[in-house]
């Protein structure tokens, strides 16, 4: 089962500040006289239209959460994470976080605190489309686990 995520107002409202600073900015090109402040300007609009077009619009198009047979496969922009079943520790419905993580929302998020492969404990802050659904289909796979896995 394939979620998207949900797309918070503050992603969006960033999205716009940078386009408006592009276009702020290059604007700048054409009003300005010194060929070194064209060339800045220039260079500055590059590398901020560059985050945008292979770092901030792959976020809003290719994130995702998918639940495998054995693991939770998040998909955001260009990055894959699979956290397995067995791994998770628990749930938090409804956490408040201005963190970058594969959640573009910022308000009611979903924590899941998981263990790495190295043995150490993490957590990953998540925004699904049908977050009820998501959550109880999590809980029934990891229960399922427990159930099988003597520990």
């Amino acid at each position: 089962m394939v979620y998207k995520t949900r797309v918070g107002i503050a992603f969006y409202i960033s999205l716009i500040f940078i386009l408006i600073t592009i276009l702020f900015i290059g604007s700048l090109i054409f009003l300005s006289e010194l060929v070194w402040a064209k060339v800045v300007c220039g260079l500055i609009c590059a590398l901020l239209a560059a985050v945008l077009v292979f770092h901030i619009i792959p976020m809003i198009t290719n994130t995702f959460y998918r639940l495998d047979e054995d693991g939770l496969f998040i998909k955001t922009g260009r990055t894959n994470v699979v956290i397995l079943y067995a791994n998770i520790i628990d749930i938090t419905c409804g956490v408040k976080s201005m963190l970058m993580q594969p959640a573009l929302a910022f308000n009611n998020r979903l924590e899941i605190k998981y263990k790495t492969s190295g043995g150490m404990t993490d957590i990953v802050h998540l925004s699904p489309v049908g977050e009820d659904a998501f959550v109880s289909l999590i809980k029934n796979k990891c229960e399922i686990l427990k159930e099988t896995k003597p520990f």
